[in-house]
């Protein structure tokens, strides 16, 4: 799964709700929304379930319709038990009662029932509060990454190299990154020794990565790594549009970079 923010909405204030995910999107805040992102085949409410514990925030456009809704209500208490961060969109003055006063009264809370869209930026903003923290905790904090990639790949992975190495530099902070034209050239045995002298394995995926041996190699003797030690970190992210995830991998939240 690849997202920042689950939205909850009853059903009756949907066409706020997508217009809500169209701006977040717009500014490359990657949004989970039913009925959008629910796929066929598979438990609604297992979907649901993953997607709220794999969002940072849970923004809830909330109205009286949302505090009459069990499904918006089960949402809510989702979030509440792990420990996700609710912030109410409120759109119609409604105030809320009982179980949702409970769980959303002491979160972040936006009074929008005079003119919704006109709110979206600070919606907009209050996120990227709340998301922006954990992406610099976890994008400045390693002193060694590698980053495994399709040669096909190479000018589009460069580019995300440099901009890791700029954020590095504005935190003063240097930072090895093995990475190179000919990496699937390496022989097993080297980068196995790198990727266990790295703190973070990025992963870049694609559809020529999906193709690649060199590729499956590295990330397998990464997810190796991981179980061995918990502290190491693997950031799977897309670059182009594929949507074929290997099943090793289903479990990953991938961020996209293209």
């Amino acid at each position: 799964m690849d997202h920042d923010v689950f939205i909850s909405y009853a059903i009756e204030n949907k066409r706020t709700a997508d217009a809500i995910c169209n701006a977040l999107e717009q500014d490359k805040i990657e949004c989970w929304i039913a009925p959008r992102n629910v796929s066929g085949g598979i438990s609604y409410a297992r979907q649901i379930n993953k997607a709220i514990k794999h969002s940072t925030v849970l923004v809830l456009v909330f109205s009286k319709f949302a505090q009459n809704s069990r499904d918006v209500g089960r949402e809510i208490f989702l979030a509440f038990k792990n420990d996700k961060a609710i912030l109410s969109f409120n759109i119609d003055g409604t105030e809320p009662q009982d179980e949702i006063e409970y769980y959303i009264g002491p979160n972040h809370w936006i009074d929008a029932h005079l003119n919704p869209e006109k709110e979206f930026k600070k919606l907009i903003k209050d996120i990227s509060k709340l998301i922006l923290p954990e992406r610099k905790e976890f994008i400045h904090r390693p002193s060694k990454i590698f980053i495994s990639f399709s040669l096909e790949d190479k000018d589009k992975v460069l580019k995300i190299a440099n901009s890791f190495k700029a954020l590095q530099g504005i935190r003063g902070k240097g930072t090895d990154f093995f990475i190179d034209s000919k990496v699937g050239d390496f022989h097993e045995k080297i980068v196995e020794e790198l990727i266990y002298m790295s703190d973070l394995f990025i992963l870049c995926w694609s559809n020529n990565a999906k193709e690649s041996e060199y590729v499956k190699q590295e990330y397998t003797i990464a997810l190796k790594r991981l179980d061995l030690d918990p502290s190491f970190e693997f950031f799977p992210i897309i670059i182009d549009e594929t949507t074929d995830i290997p099943p090793e991998l289903m479990n990953f939240n991938f961020k996209k970079f293209y």
